[in-house]
């Protein structure tokens, strides 16, 4: 394999093109991983969910109680609890 083609794959597995975010540290791998989802998508899987942000610009501040939500899979993910706004949902893994 070619010096230029193994820095290459070495360059694309540093790079997070998804929803997911990876951080390395040295030899260690460190997982730091978040999903977002949206207002009106289905829930995958049953857990707590925290507000991400607004789907387009707001100026609601939700309290830290509306910032979390205990959901249930096959759901829908609501708006913004406060609001009632879209929102994005994450899931901390």
């Amino acid at each position: 394999m070619s010096t230029n083609l193994r820095q290459r794959q070495n360059n694309d597995r540093r790079r997070v093109r998804s929803k997911y975010s990876l951080n390395l540290i040295s030899n260690k791998v460190i997982f730091n991983v978040m999903v977002k989802f949206h207002t009106d998508q289905a829930v995958p899987s049953t857990g707590t969910y925290h507000f991400a942000g607004h789907m387009q610009n707001s100026a609601c501040q939700p309290t830290e109680n509306e910032k979390r939500l205990e959901i249930v899979a096959g759901e829908i993910f609501p708006p913004c609890l406060h609001c009632k706004t879209g929102a994005f949902w994450e899931i901390r893994l």
